[in-house]
């Protein structure tokens, strides 16, 4: 993580990394997007952008859309004091799902975006996930100061790395000058797959894994990100400091 957390191809490694070893000779396209949301899901949980892991989240979020589509239905005549209770409960249910639903509506077009990346590119050889609006906000984070010090709602983007010649979809745009800041020093996730070669032409497999362990036809000039138009803008979210 760059302020980030990446997950596969990278210009360096340092103490951050962090290799999983998998048997399989890549990972097909839905695992890739699992462990891509789970990461995703957890750098938000764990720098205080969501107030719940994103499954508790996602859970609780349609919950409360359930609860307030029955709330519009009709009722049969209520005690005053029941109608009361009624009331505030609809009022309180209203309030959290607006709160949450530009969240989950980020979330949601995030991965959507990701998941249309991953049906049109046959080999991605990097995801990144950069926390921070601002470069001051990145480097705070990147210091160690995202998990307790600063708790304010920031911005999450998502990058893909993969070769330019490439056609991805309108949501991502190239950048081809993106460097890691010499201060930030990412959290970095290494996927090595059993192979020793990428399976471009199967379309049913997408490819996540550390190019050391494998021969491209792409020089590494003709690999780069692209960036996720759309971003994930987190929650105002209190900090449990351990006593």
């Amino acid at each position: 993580m760059e302020t980030t957390s990446s997950l596969g191809a990278d210009e360096r490694r340092g103490p951050g990394s962090v290799e999983v070893q998998v048997a399989a000779a890549a990972l097909q396209r839905s695992e890739v997007f699992h462990v891509v949301k789970e990461l995703l899901g957890f750098v938000l949980y764990m720098h205080h952008q969501i107030p719940s892991v994103l499954q508790s989240l996602e859970t609780e979020f349609a919950g409360l859309k359930e609860e307030m589509s029955e709330m519009t239905a009709p009722l049969a005549e209520l005690k005053p004091s029941d109608q009361r209770k009624y009331n505030i409960r609809k009022r309180e249910v209203r309030c959290r799902v607006k709160k949450q639903e530009k969240l989950m509506k980020g979330i949601s077009t995030v991965l959507s975006a990701f998941q249309q990346a991953l049906d049109k590119v046959s080999t991605i050889e990097g995801v990144a996930l950069i926390l921070g609006g601002s470069l001051a906000v990145r480097a705070l984070i990147s210091c160690g100061a995202g998990s307790l010090s600063y708790t304010g709602p920031t911005k999450l983007f998502l990058l893909v790395r993969c070769p330019c010649t490439l056609n991805l979809p309108l949501d991502f745009a190239p950048k081809r000058e993106f460097r890691y800041s010499k201060k930030v020093v990412p959290q970095q996730m290494s996927i090595k797959c059993n192979t020793a070669y990428y399976q471009k032409n199967n379309k049913h497999v997408a490819s996540i894994v550390d190019p050391s362990c494998c021969t491209s036809e792409s020089s590494p000039s003709d690999v780069i990100w692209f960036q996720c138009k759309h971003t994930i803008r987190g929650l105002p979210c209190k900090a449990s400091v351990e006593g």
